[in-house]
């Protein structure tokens, strides 16, 4: 939402207590107006976020991967054993971590992030190679920044 279309709803807001109007409507106009408000706000971020959503799907090749994880981890396969039987049947190490981990695309959830991260410096991963590897799975630079610090 940019200025020009926020200052009519200002006005909006503002029109209830310059009428000449008794207490109970200009309550009313002014409760309406805030709930007007609020639905295009609320319309307006979830509009942006289903543009970033969009805009950050995983690449391709991770769709087949994704499958092969969630078939073993469906079985009860431990989290070791289903990474060392992917890397095992020839997909890379790297990006077997980032779909185990549910990190491939960015979304919501800085926990997953930062699980993410912990389980990579544990194995002696160095933050710049973390950085790089999460920045390739298109997560933002700040968000990535800030959970490596």
């Amino acid at each position: 939402m940019n200025m020009r279309s926020v200052f009519p709803l200002v006005l909006l807001l503002s029109i209830p207590s310059a009428l000449a109007l008794d207490t109970g409507t200009r309550m009313v106009l002014s409760v309406t107006g805030a709930l007007l408000f609020a639905g295009l706000a609320t319309y307006a971020l979830l509009t942006a976020h289903r543009v970033h959503r969009a805009a950050t799907a995983p690449p391709p090749e991770y769709a087949q991967l994704d499958a092969h994880a969630k078939k073993l981890v469906a079985k009860g396969v431990s989290h070791d054993a289903a990474r060392e039987k992917l890397i095992a049947a020839g997909w890379d190490a790297v990006k077997v971590d980032l779909v185990l981990h549910d990190v491939h695309r960015p979304d919501d959830s800085i926990e997953k992030l930062m699980f993410y991260v912990q389980d990579q410096i544990r194995k002696q991963k160095p933050k710049d190679q973390i950085r790089q590897q999460l920045l390739t799975a298109q997560w933002p630079e700040r968000l990535v920044n800030l959970v490596l610090e």
